[in-house]
């Protein structure tokens, strides 16, 4: 029976360093998911702006264009 007790005080032990270490991973996996989220947040930022300059760039084409074909057909 002192045997029984004795594996049960050892596997104790073995499951409190295993909640230890499994406390710290996931410490580390919730920084590294925080920075992952910070980085994405930034990211969609600059596509939000090249997506917002190109249509800036395409509109003043357009508007650039339309202009060129209206002076052409009074000038013509």
């Amino acid at each position: 029976m002192e045997d029984v007790c004795t594996l049960h005080q050892e596997t104790l032990k073995e499951h409190d360093k295993r909640l230890i270490l499994l406390e710290i991973e996931n410490g580390v996996k919730t920084e590294r998911i925080t920075a992952l989220c910070s980085r994405i947040d930034e990211l969609v930022k600059q596509i939000e702006r090249m997506v917002n300059l190109s249509i800036g760039v395409l509109l003043t084409s357009l508007a650039t264009t339309s202009g060129f074909i209206i002076w052409y057909i009074q000038k013509g």
